[in-house]
Protein backbone atom coordinates (compact mmCIF):
# COMPACT_ATOMS: atom_id res chain seq x y z
CA UNK A 1 0.00 0.00 0.00
CA UNK A 2 1.48 3.47 -0.77
CA UNK A 3 -0.19 6.56 0.92
CA UNK A 4 1.17 9.96 0.10
CA UNK A 5 2.61 12.72 1.34
CA UNK A 6 1.43 16.68 0.13
CA UNK A 7 3.13 18.99 -0.88
CA UNK A 8 2.35 22.66 -2.17
CA UNK A 9 5.28 21.77 -4.50
CA UNK A 10 3.66 20.35 -7.96
CA UNK A 11 6.80 19.46 -9.17
CA UNK A 12 7.32 16.14 -8.07
CA UNK A 13 9.22 17.15 -4.82
CA UNK A 14 6.47 15.41 -2.81
CA UNK A 15 7.55 12.05 -0.95
CA UNK A 16 4.97 8.51 -1.21
CA UNK A 17 5.45 5.91 1.69
CA UNK A 18 5.54 2.62 0.59
CA UNK A 19 4.67 -0.39 3.00
CA UNK A 20 5.50 -2.98 0.73
CA UNK A 21 9.13 -4.47 0.70
CA UNK A 22 10.59 -2.04 -1.82
CA UNK A 23 13.58 0.76 -2.37
CA UNK A 24 13.87 4.26 -1.27
CA UNK A 25 13.68 5.79 -5.05
CA UNK A 26 13.95 9.43 -6.60
CA UNK A 27 13.99 10.57 -10.13
CA UNK A 28 15.32 14.24 -8.83
CA UNK A 29 19.31 13.92 -9.29
CA UNK A 30 20.17 17.12 -7.41
CA UNK A 31 19.06 15.83 -4.27
CA UNK A 32 21.36 13.14 -4.22
CA UNK A 33 24.76 13.84 -2.31
CA UNK A 34 27.49 11.21 -3.54
CA UNK A 35 26.22 8.99 -6.51
CA UNK A 36 27.43 5.79 -6.86
CA UNK A 37 27.78 5.04 -10.53
CA UNK A 38 28.43 1.53 -10.16
CA UNK A 39 24.82 0.31 -8.74
CA UNK A 40 22.75 -0.59 -11.54
CA UNK A 41 19.01 -2.45 -10.70
CA UNK A 42 15.77 -3.13 -13.05
CA UNK A 43 12.57 -1.88 -11.19
CA UNK A 44 9.66 -3.54 -11.38
CA UNK A 45 6.09 -1.88 -10.80
CA UNK A 46 2.72 -2.52 -9.45
CA UNK A 47 1.83 -2.65 -13.24
CA UNK A 48 4.39 -4.70 -14.36
CA UNK A 49 6.31 -1.45 -15.83
CA UNK A 50 10.07 -1.45 -15.76
CA UNK A 51 12.99 1.19 -15.05
CA UNK A 52 16.54 1.17 -14.97
CA UNK A 53 17.99 2.44 -11.20
CA UNK A 54 21.61 3.80 -12.08
CA UNK A 55 22.99 4.70 -9.06
CA UNK A 56 22.30 5.01 -5.27
CA UNK A 57 23.23 7.12 -2.63
CA UNK A 58 21.29 9.39 0.55
CA UNK A 59 19.25 12.05 -0.40
CA UNK A 60 18.87 15.08 2.15
CA UNK A 61 15.12 15.51 3.49
CA UNK A 62 13.56 18.08 5.72
CA UNK A 63 11.49 17.01 8.37
CA UNK A 64 9.06 18.97 10.77
CA UNK A 65 10.59 22.16 12.49
CA UNK A 66 13.03 22.35 9.87
CA UNK A 67 15.16 19.70 10.93
CA UNK A 68 17.17 17.73 8.25
CA UNK A 69 18.03 14.40 7.93
CA UNK A 70 19.48 11.82 5.12
CA UNK A 71 17.77 8.36 4.02
CA UNK A 72 20.67 6.32 2.79
CA UNK A 73 20.65 3.83 -0.22
CA UNK A 74 18.29 5.78 -2.13
CA UNK A 75 18.04 4.63 -5.86
CA UNK A 76 18.10 7.16 -8.42
CA UNK A 77 15.43 6.31 -11.53
CA UNK A 78 15.86 9.03 -13.98
CA UNK A 79 12.44 9.99 -15.54
CA UNK A 80 10.73 8.81 -12.07
CA UNK A 81 8.39 11.68 -11.68
CA UNK A 82 7.24 10.94 -7.76
CA UNK A 83 9.74 9.90 -4.95
CA UNK A 84 9.03 6.81 -2.77
CA UNK A 85 10.20 6.52 0.71
CA UNK A 86 10.10 2.53 1.76
CA UNK A 87 8.47 2.11 5.48
CA UNK A 88 10.55 -1.13 5.65
CA UNK A 89 13.68 -0.26 4.69
CA UNK A 90 13.31 2.87 7.40
CA UNK A 91 12.06 0.06 9.83
CA UNK A 92 15.38 -2.23 9.15
CA UNK A 93 17.53 0.36 10.09
CA UNK A 94 15.74 1.71 13.12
Amino acid sequence: MIETIKSKDENGDQWYFDTEPSNHMSGKMSWFIDLNQIVKRRIRFADNSVVNAKCTDKVMIQRKKGKESYISEVLYVPKMKSNLICIGQLLKKG
